[in-house]
């Protein structure tokens, strides 16, 4: 296998970063280049302006360039926010084999019949699929079948995730792309690709909730069985802790954002005696107050409890209590708040972990950070949709994850290469 550059783009409400990744002849990814350029023209996870977005994006794919050496190869880019809908459909196909005393043997072909029959749904005219990612497979009857080629049946059905995103988003995605002069290979929900990078296969297996904290939108993915079986938006997020902060210390986001970054904890108990006043500029920098880290711990655990009290409802509402038992795993730049994995713990009862991207060869100490989560794993959901990934060292890639609406007519033949190349899960 010949070595592979490729690319992703991580659009954030603050941050912009460009990766450039090469997939080894063994399957392994190199990361080459990384570009950070402060974001510009997006909020809340949505393109507000073409230009700004743009530039922001040019600068970025061009701090790696320089890095790496090497052109910007095709990217696959990262789509969010509250826009994203997220659906569950049932599908299948009935066979009549030759030999009816022995049934049909179901291959590659017939799970992706069965899967392009649950897409058959009705969508609203404003969106349309990003993913359809299967969570389970029946044959004749016989429930939580992971995978069922090589089985023999008469009936085969699936129950899929659908993802759906607001046409216009991913058209003003795609018009960034090309106004950067980059060709736009693909788009992944983020927390999708963030789950590639920093879950384990076991705790997928095992049920757990990702809960990407980016600038603009907190994201969640819950995982049961080894499959994704809900997704979540929620339009709050870094920025909006900045501007908590702004609104009651009567100063400017520029310096509410400093102060959080260098004073911020989610529990006012966790400072104890270490409970020392902060300077605080007014927004014309005229006057200078000051607070008690504690009363800035105190501004920021309201709002973060209120993100995790709605992750908490949506378990409850989706029915997962007791399916969750390797618990939330954090990432994103609002994840490295001090005592966040602590307060999360109380507030859903589980274990909760902060996470970083692993399995990296070149840069890896730069990507150990969970705000570079999504872009890792958009470089590994990029490798896979070639087929030129390790599974054995990236598990966290469901072995049908690949199979989705944007691969039009190159599906059939990626995912036999992919059934070539790894054993089924």
């Amino acid at each position: 296998m010949a070595k592979r550059l490729i690319g992703a783009v991580d659009l954030g409400s603050h941050k912009t970063t460009a990766l450039i990744g090469e997939v080894d002849q063994s399957g392994l990814i190199h990361v080459r280049g990384i570009g950070i350029a402060e974001s510009g023209g997006v909020r809340q996870g949505a393109i507000t302006d073409l230009e700004s977005a743009s530039a922001a994006l040019v600068t970025a794919s061009h701090l790696a360039e320089e890095m790496a050496e090497e052109r910007m190869p095709s990217i696959t880019a990262g789509i969010s926010g509250d826009h994203i809908q997220c659906i569950n459909s049932d599908g299948g196909l009935s066979f009549t084999p030759q030999d009816p005393t022995v049934g049909h043997d179901i291959a590659l072909e017939d799970v992706e019949r069965a899967v392009e029959s649950s897409r058959s749904v009705q969508l609203p005219l404003d969106k349309s699929l990003l993913h359809s990612i299967p969570q389970s497979f029946t044959v004749d009857g016989q429930s939580a079948v992971p995978n069922p080629i090589g089985m023999v049946g008469f009936r085969l059905g699936v129950n899929t995730h659908l993802v759906l995103g607001a046409i216009t988003s991913q058209s003003n995605l795609r018009r960034v792309s090309e106004r950067a002069g980059l060709r736009l290979a693909g788009m992944v929900y983020s927390p999708l690709a963030s789950s590639y990078a920093v879950l384990s296969r076991e705790e997928k297996e095992m049920g757990s909730i990702l809960l990407d904290l980016g600038g603009g939108t907190v994201d969640a993915a819950f995982f049961v069985e080894g499959a994704i079986r809900h997704s979540w938006s929620f339009p709050y997020a870094g920025e909006t802790l900045t501007r908590d902060l702004a609104v009651v210390l009567k100063t400017s986001m520029a310096v509410a954002e400093r102060v959080k970054l260098e004073h911020g904890v989610a529990d006012p108990h966790l400072l104890g005696e270490k409970d020392e006043q902060v300077d605080v500029p007014d927004v014309n920098g005229a006057f200078v107050r000051q607070y008690f880290r504690s009363y800035l711990a105190s501004i920021l655990n309201a709002r973060l409890r209120e993100i995790l009290e709605h992750v908490a409802v949506q378990v409850q509402s989706m029915g997962l209590e007791g399916r969750l038992a390797a618990g939330l795993v954090l990432c994103g730049g609002v994840a490295h708040t001090p005592g966040l994995g602590a307060l999360a713990e109380r507030v859903l009862g589980m274990p909760a972990r902060v996470a970083t991207p692993g399995n990296l060869l070149g840069l890896s100490e730069m990507l150990q950070r969970g705000e570079h989560a999504t872009g890792v794993g958009l470089l590994l959901h990029a490798a896979a949709a070639e087929g030129d990934l390790d599974r054995g060292q990236y598990p966290a890639i469901g072995a049908f994850d690949n199979m989705d609406a944007r691969a039009g007519t190159r599906r059939g033949g990626l995912m036999r290469r992919l059934g070539q190349l790894v054993g089924w899960r």
